[in-house]
């Protein structure tokens, strides 16, 4: 069974197009080191104010180690406060709010 996982970033509509360009330049290189492989999202799960990308992979286990190395990645957690002072952050001098999380997809 293929895994998904959706990456979410709470971003105001007024920003999502410069966040979806500092994702492009700053985030993918990131993501294809740890060897995420973006997916299509399904229209069900499109939410106004969040930005989401999808992954998925063959295997389960694979997904969530390479899910696990970027949540540990020390770059990573750099480009989330980053992003937290540019586009905002629920408290000041946090990271941006954004969710890594796996969902079950409907047949």
């Amino acid at each position: 069974m293929k895994a998904v996982a959706r990456l979410s970033f709470w971003v105001s509509a007024d920003q999502q197009v410069d966040f979806q360009a500092a994702y492009d330049l700053q985030l993918v290189p990131l993501l294809v080191n740890h060897e995420l492989i973006g997916s299509s999202a399904p229209d069900q799960f499109q939410t106004e104010g969040i930005c989401s990308h999808w992954f998925e992979d063959p295997s389960p286990s694979a997904l969530s180690l390479k899910r696990q190395g970027l949540l540990q990645d020390p770059h990573y957690r750099e480009i989330l406060l980053d992003w937290g002072r540019v586009f905002g952050a629920v408290r000041p001098g946090t990271a941006i709010s954004c969710s890594f999380e796996f969902h079950a997809l409907p047949a």
